[in-house]
């Protein structure tokens, strides 16, 4: 774990491809997933699937813990999805 800016413990992991790329994943102290690609600003992995051509119901379907993508829409946004 690493400290984060306000000195929080946060959860990270780091993909590193063969051409060197990087990805790095963290978990807040909130339990959302967080994504930064080539160390650029921080998105939400729920950004990530979708630009990588996931719908949310696929990715709802697909994960074990799907609560986890919900904390990152409002509440409207979850009623429409039901």
């Amino acid at each position: 774990s690493e400290l984060d800016h306000n000195g929080i413990s946060v959860y990270t992991g780091t993909i590193i491809s063969d051409w060197g790329g990087r990805s790095e994943l963290e978990i807040d102290r909130k339990a959302r997933i967080w994504a930064r690609v080539s160390r650029k600003q921080k998105i939400s992995i729920l950004v990530l699937s979708s630009a990588m051509g996931l719908n949310l119901r696929e990715i709802l379907e697909n994960v074990c813990y799907p609560e986890t993508f919900l904390s990152f829409l409002s509440d409207k946004e979850r009623k429409k999805i039901g």
